[in-house]
């Protein structure tokens, strides 16, 4: 009885919340401009005074599916953001700076998060990355000190330099579908993410590169495989690693 009613006061709480962003933002709050071909729209800029914005999926009849580059640019009234499921790429920068943003709500259909995209978005608390996404360029969540949680999705995706550097994370589970890739192999991928306590590298993951998670607190570093490699800076500077997590990382360095 007591698990039906916590159950439904977040129903409550989450009813309430997409609730007070169930209208749609008026379309003559963005600037727009056509694709080259002239089959989509892309935002690529926003003049209203909206804390909460839900982007609608058409303007003047024509989809919305881009985020275009610098559209919301340190708009820092800007505390909540729900896409179209139209909406297959946000550009570079597209909300960097937008220092009160806190929930955001990506489109089933995003395939491309852009550079710095998120950059500096310092209330954002979490994000769930649909299976659609393919690619996070490089410092897309830099600076989000207040991303605790990060739902990384199933299906394969591509993950650049410094894309989740100094972000709030608490826990991280590696799995294979999850690819960093880059200039050279010094990743840095989640490094200085003083939040952080467990990683969890899964079994079928082969081998993790250069710097991928070093300055951090991280205390605990689960292996699921004896034959998972890692380059001896993975974690580098990582203070807090239990004596335990120690020895078994020197295991796997290779």
């Amino acid at each position: 009885m007591k698990g039906e009613f916590v159950a439904l006061i977040i129903a409550v709480v989450v009813l309430l919340f997409f609730g007070s962003m169930g209208q749609t933002t008026p379309e003559s709050d963005f600037q727009t401009e056509l694709s080259k071909d002239e089959t989509y729209c892309l935002i690529t800029g926003y003049t209203g005074y909206s804390e909460d914005i839900i982007i609608p999926t058409d303007i003047e009849g024509i989809s919305v599916k881009v985020i275009a580059d610098n559209a919301f640019y340190e708009k820092n009234n800007i505390q909540s953001v729900k896409l179209p499921n139209s909406v297959e790429k946000i550009g570079s920068c597209a909300f960097q700076g937008c220092t009160s943003l806190q929930n955001v709500v990506l489109s089933d259909s995003l395939e491309e998060i852009g550079r710095q995209a998120f950059y500096k978005c310092e209330s954002l608390r979490s994000i769930y990355l649909p299976n659609s996404v393919k690619r996070i360029e490089a410092m897309a969540f830099l600076e989000t000190p207040n991303l605790s949680e990060v739902k990384f999705p199933d299906s394969s995706i591509e993950i650049e330099r410094d894309a989740f550097k100094d972000c709030g994370i608490t826990e991280l589970i590696v799995t294979s579908n999850l690819h960093f890739v880059g200039e050279g192999n010094d990743m840095w991928c989640f490094n200085n993410c003083n939040k952080l306590k467990s990683v969890v590298i899964e079994e079928d993951v082969i081998n993790l590169p250069n710097h991928f998670l070093c300055s951090s607190t991280v205390k605990t570093i689960t292996f699921k495989s004896p034959d998972t490699t890692i380059d001896m800076t993975s974690f580098f500077d990582c203070p807090n690693l239990t004596l335990t997590s120690q020895s078994e990382m020197r295991k796997h360095i290779k």
